[in-house]
């Protein structure tokens, strides 16, 4: 994950503050499987503000919607046809 310098310090903070430390745990162990840094974390939480995806509960129904989008390969096939990319 790289040093804990005051700026990651200060911007996990502020993740905390926003969110919810659960939440930004989760960001952390997602960033740390692929190996990744800070900024790796940070992408993936700014990614859930921006689709509003900020609870746990909330987290997990969006991966469990995007898994299910691929295992069905015709439903995918349809929406990519429809322009549906959600």
């Amino acid at each position: 994950m790289g040093v804990l310098n005051p700026f990651i310090a200060e911007s996990i903070v502020h993740w905390v503050e926003e969110l919810s430390p659960e939440v930004v745990l989760l960001a952390i162990q997602k960033s740390l499987m692929r190996q990744k840094r800070w900024d790796y974390a940070e992408g993936i939480l700014k990614k859930w503000v921006n689709q509003n995806v900020t609870t746990i509960q909330a987290i997990e129904a969006d991966e469990t919607h995007f898994q299910n989008s691929f295992m069905n390969p015709t439903d995918l096939l349809e929406r990519m046809k429809r322009g549906d990319f959600s």
